[in-house]
C-alpha cells in the first residue's frame, strides 16, 4: 500500500525512487475529497490497532470550526512537518508569502530527548528564536491508534481505490476519529469534535488532513536543524508580539 505514497530515497525499499512533491492544494480540494464509506463496524479483533511508521515528512491542511459570540469562525492552517518517534523530534513549518515578494515563515522544532522546544520566527532578513523547555513532556503521539480505539468502519479514497480504517477514542469533552490506510497505518486524516463538559455542547471541531507523505526522512537539516539565534545567548527571553501571534494559533490547532 505504501506504493501509493512518496518514499524518501534513504528507506531502504525496493524500487524507491525521488518524486517532487506536487503543489499545494486549495484548501476546497483537500476538504472535499472525503473518504467513500464501504463497510461498517466489524468485530475488533479483526482490526488490530496500529502505531505509524516510526520516521517521516507530511503536509497538511487543518480547519477549525468554532462558534465565537454567536457567529461561526472558520480558521485555517496548512503546514510541513516532520515526525521522528526514534529520535523523539517533531518539527512544523507555516509559510505566509506577501506580494511584495516577502517570505514569512513560524517554524516549531520540538527535542523530546534534550526536552527542549524552539520557536523560530523568520521575516524577511530578520531571524529570531525562543527556547522552551518541555521536560516531563511526552513525545506526541497523535498519529498513534490506542488500544482503547473502538474500530469504526473501512472506507475507499480516490481513483486509486485507497482503503483506510476509522477508529474513534473518546474522552472527556473530546470525541476523535482517526484514519489510517489498511495495513502501514499511514496516517490520512483527524477530526476532532470538542464539547462543553456540562452542557454537552459541542464547541468546536477541527479537522486535519496529511498528503505528501514521504517514509523517512531524506534531509534532516530541513527540519531539525537549529538555527544560531536559538543558541543559548542569541535566543530571546520572551517571544516578540509577531511570533506571539504565530504561536497562539499554532497552540490552538495543535491544541498544546
Amino acid at each position: 500500500m505504501l506504493s501509493s505514497f512518496l518514499v524518501c530515497t534513504m528507506v531502504v525499499m525496493a524500487g524507491a525512487v525521488a518524486v517532487t512533491k506536487p503543489a499545494m492544494p486549495r484548501a476546497y480540494d483537500v476538504f472535499r475529497s472525503l473518504p467513500k464509506r464501504v463497510g461498517s463496524t466489524e468485530d475488533h479483533e479483526h482490526h488490530v490497532p496500529c502505531e505509524p511508521p516510526p520516521y517521516f515528512t507530511f503536509d497538511e491542511v487543518d480547519m477549525l470550526t468554532s462558534v465565537e459570540e454567536g457567529s461561526l469562525l472558520l480558521e485555517y492552517l496548512n503546514f510541513e512537518g516532520a515526525y521522528d518517534d526514534i529520535s523523539k523530534k517533531y518539527a512544523a513549518k507555516i509559510f505566509e508569502d506577501f506580494f511584495n515578494g516577502t517570505e514569512y515563515s513560524f517554524k516549531v522544532i520540538e527535542d523530546y530527548k534534550k526536552g527542549v522546544r524552539y520557536e523560530i520566527y523568520t521575516g524577511g532578513d530578520e531571524v529570531v528564536c525562543i527556547a522552551i523547555e518541555v521536560e516531563g513532556k511526552g513525545f506526541p503521539e497523535q498519529y498513534f491508534i490506542p488500544y482503547s480505539a473502538k474500530y469504526e468502519g473501512e472506507a475507499v479514497i480516490g481513483d486509486r481505490d485507497l482503503v483506510t480504517d476509522s477508529w474513534l477514542e473518546t474522552s472527556l469533552g473530546v470525541h476523535t476519529v482517526k484514519t489510517v490506510t489498511h495495513g502501514d497505518c499511514v496516517p490520512v486524516s483527524i477530526e476532532r469534535r470538542f464539547f462543553d463538559p456540562e452542557t454537552d455542547q459541542q464547541t468546536e471541531f477541527l479537522d486535519n488532513r496529511l498528503f505528501n507523505f514521504e517514509l523517512g526522512i531524506c534531509d534532516r537539516d530541513k527540519y531539525f536543524k537549529v538555527p544560531e539565534e536559538c543558541q543559548q545567548g542569541n535566543a530571546l527571553k520572551e517571544p516578540t508580539e509577531e511570533m506571539q501571534k504565530h504561536i497562539q494559533k499554532l497552540r490552538r490547532f495543535r491544541k498544546l
